[in-house]
């Protein structure tokens, strides 16, 4: 998985072992992000503390697309969150999670992407 946060680039990497039993299915698949308090506050002209809002997006990375960029990689899920709040935030993923295990080949990993602002600080889990 690439976890892109501005400029920079974190990357993780994830085991999915498909099942012996053909009976068995995925039922969900989640991935957790917990977002820590921020280093910085957006502060205003007049001195007050704004709550921007902060949008991260899972892709899942396709063959044939860059695991870099949105373009041609498949939306998984959408969250939207005040920069300054602190917590977990969790993205729905069973899609990604069935297409590796149908075929491993295809497990190219994850993007997330984060919108102004570029203060941020997570850490995945």
């Amino acid at each position: 998985m690439v976890l892109l946060v501005s400029e920079s680039q974190l990357r993780f990497f994830f085991n999915v072992t498909p099942s012996d039993s053909a009976k068995e299915q995925v039922l969900q698949a989640e991935f957790h992000l917990f977002k820590l308090k921020p280093k910085h506050r957006f502060v205003d002209k007049l001195g007050d503390a704004k709550s921007h809002l902060l949008e991260v997006r899972v892709y899942q990375a396709l063959p044939g697309a860059s695991a870099l960029k949105e373009e041609g990689n498949r939306l998984l899920d959408v969250r939207r969150m005040t920069y300054n709040s602190v917590g977990w935030e969790v993205f729905y993923v069973k899609e990604a999670a069935e297409d590796w295990i149908r075929n491993p080949a295809t497990n190219l990993g994850q993007t997330r992407t984060y919108a102004e602002p570029f203060f941020f600080r997570a850490a995945c889990g």
